[in-house]
C-alpha cells in the first residue's frame, strides 16, 4: 500500500447547506403543517439525534467513518495512518456486490473501480471505497408505472470501520449527474414524499403507490445480516468482522424491525375503527401491510405518538442534495437516503 498524501481534502458526505434539520427526535418538528427550517449553527446542533448517531458541525452531517477521513485528510503534515491501495486490495467485489444488494441494486461486478483507502489509528480502522461507477437500474416497485427503466449511470461511496470495536457501515449513492439542475424547492417536494412513505411503512396509510420504503426497509432489514463473511482483505479487519461485527449488525437489524412491528402493530390496534386482522407471527422483518379502515384516515400528525410507543426517534435532515430519515433506538442508529434525482431510496449508513 502506498501513503494517501497530497489528495485534495474530499468535500463533506453529507453537507447540510442551509436547510440544517427538519425533524428533531420524536417531536417531529414541521412533520405536520408548515416545516420549521432550524439554521446552521447552534440551532442545528440542538437537532442532534439522542444517541450522537452523526456528528454535526454548522450543518455538514456525517457518519462517524467520514468524520474520520476528513479529519485525516485535514491534518497539516498528513496522517500516517491513512494509505491508499487499489480497489480489489481493500473490498472484496463479492461483499460489495452484497452491499448494494442489501441497497435494492443488483449490479453483478466482476471487478471493483473507484479509490480504496484504509485509516488505522488508536482504537480505529476504517476502510473506503469512493467513486465506485457502475450502471445499474435504480430501484423499483410492483406499483411503479415504468415496469422497464433504462439503465442509469451510478456512483457509490461506502465505508466499513471500527471504533473500539464498535462497528459502523454505509452506503451512499448517487446519479453520476443531475442535481446542478434540481428545483430549488426540492427539498419541500422530498419531503412530502418521504412522509407519505413513513405513513405507509407504519400502517398509517392504504396508498400503495407508497410502498417504496416499506419494500426498501424490508428488503435492507433482511439482507444486511446476511452480508458477505469476506468484506475485506486485512486480516484483523476480517476476524473483526467475523466475530463481532456481523452480529453486532443482526442484533441492530433484529431490534429496529420489532420496533417497527410494534409501530404497525400499534398503528392498527389505535386507528383501523372497523376493525383488522391481528399480524401473524412474521416470516419477513416487517409485518404485511393490512388495509387500515379508518375515517377519516391519520394524517401525519399521527406519526410522532406512533413511533415514540415504538422507541424510535426519527429525524429528517436534508442535506445538499439529498435528505436522511435517521431512524434511532436503544441500541443504534439507521439512516436511509433519498435521492431526488434518482427518485428512490438510495442509500444508508449504520452506527
Amino acid at each position: 500500500m502506498k501513503r494517501a498524501h497530497g489528495r485534495k481534502a474530499a468535500p463533506p458526505v453529507f453537507a447540510g447547506a442551509a436547510l440544517g434539520i427538519l425533524l428533531a427526535g420524536v417531536g417531529l418538528v414541521g412533520l405536520a403543517g408548515s416545516p420549521l427550517w432550524a439554521q446552521p449553527g447552534e440551532d442545528a446542533a440542538k437537532a442532534l439525534p439522542v444517541y450522537s448517531a452523526v456528528g454535526l458541525e454548522a450543518a455538514s452531517v456525517e457518519f462517524w467513518p467520514w468524520e474520520a477521513l476528513e479529519q485525516a485528510r485535514a491534518a497539516p503534515e498528513g496522517d500516517p495512518g491513512l494509505t491508499e491501495a487499489a480497489p480489489g486490495e481493500a473490498f472484496t467485489a463479492e461483499f460489495v456486490n452484497s452491499l448494494l444488494g442489501a441497497g435494492y441494486l443488483d449490479p453483478g461486478l466482476d471487478a471493483l473501480n473507484g479509490t480504496a483507502l484504509c485509516l488505522s489509528g488508536k482504537n480505529l480502522s476504517c476502510f473506503y471505497l469512493e467513486g465506485l461507477a457502475f450502471d445499474c437500474l435504480p430501484m423499483r416497485t410492483t406499483g411503479d408505472p415504468t415496469q422497464d427503466p433504462s439503465l442509469m449511470p451510478l456512483l457509490a461511496d461506502l465505508s466499513l470501520g471500527y471504533r473500539q470495536n464498535r462497528l459502523a457501515l454505509t452506503l451512499n449513492l448517487r446519479a453520476a449527474d443531475g442535481y446542478d439542475s434540481l428545483p430549488e424547492g426540492w427539498a419541500d417536494d422530498a419531503l412530502q414524499t418521504v412522509t407519505e412513505e413513513l405513513l405507509y411503512l407504519v400502517n398509517l396509510s392504504n396508498d400503495d403507490r407508497h410502498g417504496h420504503l416499506f419494500e426498501y426497509m424490508q428488503n435492507l432489514l433482511y439482507s444486511v445480516p446476511l452480508l458477505d463473511d469476506t468484506p475485506i482483505l486485512a486480516s484483523q479487519a476480517q476476524l473483526l468482522w467475523q466475530m463481532t461485527g456481523q452480529q453486532q449488525l443482526s442484533t441492530a437489524m433484529f431490534g429496529l424491525s420489532g420496533r417497527l412491528r410494534d409501530a404497525q402493530w400499534a398503528s392498527l390496534y389505535r386507528y383501523s375503527k372497523f376493525g383488522f386482522q391481528k399480524p401473524d407471527a412474521p416470516v419477513e422483518p416487517l409485518y404485511d401491510h393490512q388495509p387500515l379502515w379508518a375515517d377519516p384516515m391519520p394524517g401525519p400528525e399521527a406519526l410522532p405518538g406512533i413511533l415514540a410507543g415504538a422507541g424510535i426517534d426519527l429525524q429528517l435532515i436534508p442535506l445538499k442534495d439529498q435528505l436522511l430519515l435517521l431512524f434511532g433506538w436503544d441500541t443504534g442508529s439507521l439512516g436511509v437516503y433519498y435521492d431526488p434525482v434518482l427518485g428512490c431510496f438510495s442509500g444508508f449508513g449504520y452506527q
